[in-house]
């Protein structure tokens, strides 16, 4: 199989993984995306334009399903960076028990990032520590604690990581680079 009938296999699977936001919406698995987890391997094992399809698909769903660009939407496209380098950090170490580790780093800059700018921006928490906990663990009254999220994100996480650990290997690997990487 070419290398380019390789990458769009990859890109297929990674559109169809993003699709998965939209189906856990709708079973209520809030959070349970691919997002994270395709952020942080990508930047650890690819290198070139592949984390412009996550964050177009990011933007584009998100703008979809509340109409249009909005200022909080920053806060995540912040973490995602932030999830990046802590990607590029991990390249050079890339063993799937690490990566895995990696991943839920990733997972946990995600909340603390959008938690934390949600609870510094929005007039319904108190901006104290009793404020800042609300924001990390319970959240607002009338929406799923905090907490669930971190839960759905963390395994989602793990298990998208794995499925693109394992993908990376299948696909865009020449039978040579996986005999180097097997012998390592």
């Amino acid at each position: 199989m070419s290398q380019g009938n390789r990458s769009i296999i990859f890109l297929t699977i990674i559109i169809a993984l993003l699709l998965l936001r939209e189906v856990g919406q709708q079973f209520g698995l809030h959070h349970f995306q691919p997002y994270i987890a395709l952020f942080f391997a990508l930047s650890a094992l690819k290198k070139g334009p592949w984390l412009l399809v996550p964050a177009l698909a990011y933007l584009i769903s998100t703008m979809v399903a509340v109409g249009g660009f909005q200022l909080w939407m920053l806060s995540p496209l912040f973490a995602f960076a932030l999830i990046v380098g802590w990607g590029k950090f991990f390249s050079r170490k890339a063993s799937a028990p690490l990566l895995l580790a990696g991943s839920l780093g990733g997972a946990t800059i995600f909340y603390l990032v959008t938690n934390t700018v949600s609870w510094a921006t929005s007039a319904l928490y108190e901006k104290s520590f009793a404020g800042l906990a609300q924001a990390l663990w319970l959240g607002l009254p009338g929406y799923p604690p905090t907490w669930t999220f971190f839960r759905n994100d963390a395994v989602a996480t793990l298990l998208f990581t794995a499925f693109i650990l394992v993908l990376n290997r299948m696909t865009l690997n020449s039978p040579a680079q996986q005999a180097v990487e097997v012998s390592a």
